[in-house]
């Protein structure tokens, strides 16, 4: 862990206990091994023999973990906030890339090919190659022999994040072609995850986020930017079957989303920052579903919440979903028609929404979606206080 007093500390996983602090901003044995300013990064190599940071005074220290463990060296190029370090390093604001050596610190390359600030990179399990995305609105492919540019794929968004998918991912869209192919995905402005495949250089996927909206027109929309892609990660998860792959999308609106990184399928989802509940309603034939307004212009729409899924209490959950309205300011109120289907929203934009409940039966479980199908815009001279619906 790093502190912004300047000091690294090492905490036993197991125990939870403080094993070791190394102040930074003093030498051990040289004046250089000090950082100036907090560390903002930091990551260990994958014998765990090496601990690199980065921190605000443009450098990169090396540390040896271990046995007489300690400062090794430090590798000065940056002119600005150190954000990303690997065997690579980026900084804030930078359009290059540097590969540095773990060992001893010195600099092997300087990867030169983005126009924008380099945002992400990520390496495959297996091969001779890497990848890199920024601001610029491409993600490049590298050689990992000769830290060469190998190809430039635009892709027409600002992106914030990549990763490889596993071998043999998608093979439910892609039928048995899938199996020999690395898959790459990427997310950034728009919301949307995109499926690249490298060897044609072809977009084969796109997933939706919980934006209605992910093309051009979206630049002049007050949510705009909303549930864009922060972060794309990917790791193994033991308990489930065949240790299956998880990718984890954390979007800006604190939207968490965990899909099945062979399928591209999403199987759970949270949503964060859930402001003061101003209404609430049970929806649907069963009253099972649960809506509610908060401080914002959208609802957060839970399908099965606990002791409301009493035909089916093994799907029961308090997932939530966010759902994007028209609204353009708060949601004041809410009703819900006595059939349950229907729903009616008022809110601080002089305005009324009417929503539908489409239930569906899917192989004996039931899902749900709520879908805005009227909105009567500035109806009101104010703000709308209450709505209901006739008996």
């Amino acid at each position: 862990m790093a502190s912004k007093g300047l000091f690294l500390l090492k905490i036993d996983r197991e125990t939870k206990k403080l094993v070791k602090r190394w102040n930074v901003s003093r030498s051990f044995s040289l004046r250089q091994s000090s950082h100036t300013k907090p560390i903002s990064v930091m990551h260990m190599n994958k014998t765990s023999t090496r601990l690199a940071t980065g921190s605000g005074d443009c450098c990169i220290r090396i540390w040896h973990v271990g046995e007489r463990e300690g400062y090794v060296a430090s590798c000065k190029a940056h002119t600005s906030k150190i954000t990303y370090n690997l065997l690579f390093s980026s900084a804030l604001g930078e359009v290059d890339l540097i590969v540095w050596d773990t060992e001893n610190g010195n600099k092997v390359a300087t990867l030169v090919g983005h126009q924008g600030a380099v945002s992400d990179i990520a390496f495959p399990e297996t091969g001779s190659e890497f990848v890199t995305c920024g601001h610029d609105k491409v993600f490049i492919q590298w050689s990992s022999e000769t830290f060469e540019k190998v190809k430039v794929f635009p892709v027409l968004e600002s992106l914030t994040s990549i990763s490889y998918l596993p071998k043999g991912s998608l093979a439910n869209h892609l039928g048995n072609s899938a199996h020999e192919k690395n898959f790459i995905v990427t997310g950034g402005q728009w919301g949307v995850l995109r499926v690249w495949d490298t060897q044609r250089g072809v977009c084969t996927l796109e997933v939706r986020g919980p934006s209605l909206f992910s093309d051009a027109d979206s630049l002049n929309r007050l949510g705009f930017g909303l549930h864009s892609v922060s972060t794309i990660q990917r790791f193994t998860v033991p308990c489930l079957p065949n240790n299956s792959d998880v990718l984890m999308v954390v979007r800006q609106s604190s939207h968490v989303e965990f899909y099945n990184a062979a399928t591209l399928k999403v199987f759970n989802q949270f949503i964060g920052e859930i402001g003061p509940v101003t209404q609430l309603c049970l929806m649907g034939k069963a009253r099972n579903h649960l809506v509610l307004a908060d401080a914002s212009s959208n609802l957060k729409f839970f399908p099965s919440p606990p002791h409301c899924s009493a035909a089916s209490p093994s799907a029961a959950s308090w997932t939530c979903r966010l759902v994007q309205g028209p609204h353009t300011n708060v949601i004041s109120d809410l009703a819900v028609s006595s059939c349950g289907r229907w729903l009616v929203s008022g809110g601080h934009d002089q305005s009324l929404c009417v929503w539908h409940l489409e239930e569906t039966d899917k192989e004996g479980s039931m899902s749900a979606r709520l879908v805005p199908l009227f909105f009567g815009k500035e109806f009101h001279d104010a703000h709308v206080s209450a709505v209901c619906f006739s008996r």
